[in-house]
């Protein structure tokens, strides 16, 4: 090809000093590779180890991406199809796991829930306006209600519970991702809280899935897709139950109920009584199901504000969120 037409096309041909043509040339590599690691000033050999230990100790991977849903999931889901996946619900507390997908656990043929509390708090407020004498009392309860709902429901989980105070799920946060990873091991989809700052331990829920994951990723495990379930949040100062922050990248599914799925549904509901005077809310709740996004648990949730600031209870957002870095320190994400 002529100059003249290297000109009309755009293209101009390399200078024969460019580096380019040098790398055509004999011993034009060798003489690259030495100046790569042509040495630099001295540096003491000890200064040299101390530098790559601090790079070494420094390194973390970042968190990984959400991987991709499994294909179909919800659309499946919404049609009513049988689901053959190894589908794993993991909640804070009974009821929770009701208010993700309640309507649809008749349909998941190899369906584990994992309650990462027993739904009994410390502070036996609960327990005693129930007549109960001890937490565990309590504890108790709330896990025969967990059974008598599955049956209302018509669906026959595993039934997992790591039976950690409510409120303090964070506090344990070292054991809950040590079982999470053996317990998510097999798992093809993960169902689990929007980091939504309605309650502490539906933000650990979500901060020890995603940290789970992580694990399993890094260990070269496949990792299952993983969804997520609003329950209750503060949007602008006021209250927002069953409803996303929007995001763009994560289109919500809604799971439409027929007249009897929803009668199965509050049926299940109903067996939690110890929760009576608190799920008013999900009278007319509507499930709804998203892909997790890509949430950042060293900043806040998209709210901003954190609903259970405003109870007065020991686990503030402040304390949640130092409990949450140091979790993620120690995991180095």
């Amino acid at each position: 090809m002529s100059s003249t037409s290297c000109a009309i096309s755009g293209y101009r041909a390399p200078s024969r000093t460019s580096t380019s043509a040098r790398w055509s040339t004999p011993g034009s590599r060798k003489a690259a590779r030495r100046w790569a690691s042509a040495p630099g000033p001295s540096t003491p050999t000890w200064a040299r180890w101390k530098a790559i230990a601090w790079r070494w100790n420094s390194w973390a991977p970042p968190l990984p991406r959400v991987p991709e849903p499994v294909p179909g999931f919800l659309d499946r889901l919404a049609r009513r199809e049988r689901i053959p996946e190894r589908v794993v619900v993991v909640v804070a507390h009974p009821d929770d796991e009701v208010l993700a997908a309640g309507s649809r656990m008749n349909r998941m043929e190899n369906l584990t829930v994992i309650h990462l509390t027993d739904g009994a708090p410390r502070d036996m407020e609960d327990a005693r306006r129930l007549g109960l004498s001890s937490r565990d009392d309590y504890g108790r309860m709330r896990r025969r209600e967990v059974v008598a709902a599955m049956d209302a429901l018509g669906a026959d989980p595993e039934l997992l519970c790591y039976w950690h105070p409510d409120k303090e799920a964070i506090l344990h946060g070292p054991a809950i991702l040590d079982q999470l990873v053996e317990d998510l091991g097999e798992a093809q989809v993960v169902i689990t809280h929007a980091y939504e700052h309605g309650h502490p331990d539906h933000d650990t829920a979500a901060l020890g899935v995603r940290l789970a994951l992580r694990r399993l990723s890094a260990d070269g495990r496949e990792v299952p897709g993983v969804y997520e379930f609003p329950i209750y949040a503060i949007e602008g100062d006021r209250p927002v139950f069953g409803r996303f922050h929007p995001d763009p990248k994560s289109p919500e599914t809604v799971l439409h109920l027929t007249e009897a799925e929803r009668a199965r549904r509050d049926a299940a509901l109903a067996e939690y009584r110890s929760q009576s005077g608190v799920l008013g809310f999900a009278s007319q709740w509507e499930e709804r199901l998203r892909p997790a996004p890509l949430y950042d648990f060293r900043q806040p949730a998209p709210q901003g504000l954190a609903w259970y600031d405003r109870h007065g209870w020991d686990m503030t957002l402040a304390r949640w969120r130092e409990h949450a870095n140091a979790l993620l320190d120690r995991e180095g994400a």
